[in-house]
């Protein structure tokens, strides 16, 4: 397997290790070889953080949701929230109630082959391309993004708010008011893309409970940006970031 791919797999799976339903049906679909070549994004935020889909599949717009018991004391806002999230993302769901289930395997068999119907039937229409993720040096994505700040995770998501994917990150005002993306990478020497927001001035907060650690941001994520799952071919930096060419001059 690739070792950008792998890295980002490892992190969606890790993005759901305190749900132990979502790991024990979601998790066995993304390490599944056979699906090797569809991405998945975990816990992905939708109309501005208001809602999180467990596991969502952009290429064949497909969207999957664990429903543990309390589900069934909501369900008129879990049609809602349906109706909103498939308006946003033009996508279908497929919702996993887990009273309902009585062999975790033959569901996880199941939502397999839901996920490979919907791939033939894209590429009967041509309209399907591999997840294949490609490699970039810092220069290239600097260039390509010139008002862009790029973070490497260095945490955990923990009991104080600390979400790797946002900060917190110790960066000026010029930087926080004239940057438009916040990419997060994760891994070692050759890390790779996780995740990819859209920011603005208005999306930065100092860190709460220790401000002094900096700032985090609220951007909304792009499921579909080009940079996801994308790896550095090298962090040869000795910092946790660095910037696109615009922001570096100011």
């Amino acid at each position: 397997m690739d070792k950008y791919k792998k890295q980002y797999l490892l992190e969606q799976v890790n993005r759901l290790k305190t749900k132990n339903y979502e790991i024990g049906f979601l998790a066995p679909l993304m390490m599944d070889e056979d699906l090797s070549f569809v991405m998945p994004y975990t816990q992905f935020e939708v109309l501005n953080r208001r809602y999180k889909v467990d596991l969502y599949y952009e290429q064949i717009k497909l969207a999957i949701e664990i429903y543990e018991n309390h589900h069934e004391y909501q369900i008129d806002g879990d049609d809602l929230r349906i109706k909103e999230i498939s308006g946003e993302l033009g996508c279908s769901f497929e919702i996993v109630k887990v009273s309902d289930i009585e062999n975790i395997y033959s569901e996880i068999k199941r939502l397999k082959k839901v996920i490979l119907q919907k791939v033939n039937e894209l590429k009967k229409q041509n309209h399907f391309v591999d997840w294949n993720p490609v490699s970039h040096s810092i220069e290239q994505v600097q260039r390509a993004y010139p008002n862009a700040i790029f973070f490497q995770a260095t945490g955990q998501i923990d009991n104080n708010g600390y979400d790797p994917i946002r900060g917190p990150i110790k960066i000026d005002e010029s930087k926080r008011s004239n940057a438009d993306l916040f990419v997060t990478y994760s891994g070692g020497t050759y890390p790779t893309i996780i995740s990819v927001c859209c920011i603005n001035e208005n999306t930065w907060n100092a860190f709460d409970p220790d401000p002094n650690r900096g700032f985090y941001q609220t951007g909304n994520e792009i499921v579909n940006h080009p940079l996801i799952s994308s790896g550095m071919t090298q962090w040869n930096i000795k910092s946790n970031r660095y910037y696109g060419d615009n922001l570096k001059k100011t």
